[in-house]
């Protein structure tokens, strides 16, 4: 019974520990994402996922090509979650099968445009609309066509 009784304890001072940190984080998410909403040029699409266009790029894309894209994620602290160029690694995928949240954001930066977006995620960053967390997600169409990048070069 003492056993029990002192793992119980433990667990919900854990529980408490997780809430508390789910918390800090929902507000220092909060504090970046009203601070990225604020910057001049920032926009938000029909999924309400707000984002900013730093470079346009130099032409459309059809609408049966392949897009390359490179990803970079970064926390509202900055941190690095992941960058795909450090490894070469592409997300390839037609235009017309990108997922719903991003295929208008990527369809207005062209081919080799980029755009700042802020992506709600959560707690393991997966897209979710509907959560308190954000990344800063980095995006840039680096090629379109048939071919990958690495094997066109």
């Amino acid at each position: 019974e003492e056993f029990q009784s002192l793992l119980s304890s433990m667990n919900k001072k854990v529980e408490e520990a997780e809430r508390l940190i789910k918390r800090k984080r929902e507000e220092r998410d909060s504090v970046w994402l009203n601070g990225f909403k604020s910057k001049s040029g920032t926009l938000r699409n029909k999924n309400g996922i707000w984002y900013k266009v730093n470079y346009k790029g130099d032409r459309e894309i059809k609408d049966d090509e392949t897009i390359f894209v490179a990803l970079g994620r970064k926390l509202s602290t900055d941190d690095i979650v992941f960058d795909s160029e450090i490894n070469d690694e592409y997300i390839e995928m037609k235009i017309n099968n990108v997922p719903d949240v991003l295929s208008d954001i990527l369809t207005c930066i062209n081919v080799h445009g980029e755009a700042i977006i802020a992506m709600p995620v959560d707690a393991y960053g997966k897209p979710d609309v509907n959560s308190k967390f954000f990344e800063q997600w980095t995006l840039r169409i680096v090629d379109a066509g048939d071919l990958s990048p690495s094997a066109s070069s």
